[in-house]
């Protein structure tokens, strides 16, 4: 049975960029070997955007909106983007099913341990589903999920791929 990964004390004055780089290890440790899923299970993974995006141009504490996915180049051109709440989002994956078995009844239990983390070490949280934007999809099915908050001034969280037809 998989723990959470250890949390360290928050600061008052909120992460620097070495704790921002702790928090992703954080991510990284709750999201490794989960797979989310869709038509074809995909991975979830952990990032970290500095300054809400990855060029210098990005403002310091950029909001967690559609402006910083597009600053960090997440939001081709075309693409359309809806916003869910965490719970909306985890819903299908946290819901305990009567046909679950032990394998879905743990992998529930380490995307709540996702979730609680998200919100120990992120402010600000938001989920953004971008439509169309996949690796030239013939019927735009393919669809990027990001889970974004904020550490600092830097943005993390985690994404993945959905696929529906």
């Amino acid at each position: 049975m998989n723990s959470m990964p250890e949390r360290p004390e928050p600061k008052e004055a909120g992460p620097t960029g070495k704790d921002s780089k702790n928090v992703l290890k954080i991510l990284k440790a709750a999201c490794k070997g989960l797979l989310f899923p869709s038509e074809s299970d995909k991975p979830v993974k952990a990032f970290l955007w500095n300054k809400g995006g990855k060029g210098d141009n990005a403002e310091e504490g950029a909001a967690t909106d559609e402006a910083a996915l597009k600053a960090a180049g997440k939001v081709p051109e075309g693409a359309q983007t809806t916003e869910l709440t965490v719970e909306k989002f985890f819903d299908p994956v946290i819901t305990e099913e009567e046909w679950w078995g032990e394998e879905e009844k743990e992998m529930a239990k380490r995307y709540h341990d996702l979730i609680a983390a998200l919100q120990h070490h992120l402010t600000d949280i938001k989920v953004f589903r971008v439509e169309g934007s996949g690796e030239d999809t013939y019927d735009n099915s393919l669809i990027d999920a990001y889970v974004v908050g904020r550490t600092g001034g830097e943005l993390a969280g985690v994404s993945t791929q959905l696929i529906e037809t």
